[in-house]
């Protein structure tokens, strides 16, 4: 008798551009015998096809919201589930699942954040730098786009040790 595995989509801030583009083909393209249990962005329903029998919780673009995800997130994975972060921060609670992290926004890695930024985005950037580094020991797998990413996360865990994450290059593919 196998286990059935289930993945969570963990994407409460995508919504727009690239991430979003990705979600709806990722969406699209899901396979009928994989259970999906998803945290998606609310400003995205009615724009993204899902698979039969997804489990969906809409959270909105709040930071009460986003935490009742993450508690839900918490409480709700189990040891043999997969959550897949799809916004590319690890959660914030911790919890049984394997965390796999798909990580397209280097200025998570930066060691300092460039000028330029209005002070709202600098202090959302700030804490989301914050999230990366401080819960990076909960992820088990990062999946980036590039070989050029693929170093600057090796690079930013520093050298090679035990319980380092894998980082894996998926280049985008309709």
């Amino acid at each position: 008798m196998s286990i059935r595995r289930t993945v969570v989509l963990h994407a409460p801030s995508v919504h727009t551009g690239g991430g979003f583009v990705l979600l709806q083909a990722l969406t699209a393209a899901w396979p009928s015998d994989l259970q999906l249990m998803a945290l998606l962005d609310a400003r995205a329903r009615g724009y993204v096809m899902l698979p039969d029998g997804a489990q969906v919780t809409w959270v909105d673009a709040s930071a009460a919201s986003r935490l009742k995800a993450e508690v839900y997130l918490s409480s709700t994975a189990k040891a043999n589930d997969v959550i897949l972060c799809f916004h590319g921060l690890p959660p914030l609670l911790s919890n049984q699942a394997k965390i796999v992290v798909f990580l397209q926004n280097r200025l998570y890695l930066a060691r300092k954040l460039p000028s330029g930024y209005r002070l709202k985005t600098r202090v959302r950037l700030t804490f989301e730098r914050f999230v990366s580094r401080v819960f990076r020991h909960r992820v088990a797998e990062y999946i980036v786009q590039t070989p050029s990413m693929q170093r600057a996360v090796l690079q930013w865990f520093g050298a090679h040790g035990p319980g380092q994450p894998a980082v894996r290059v998926l280049p985008f593919v309709e």
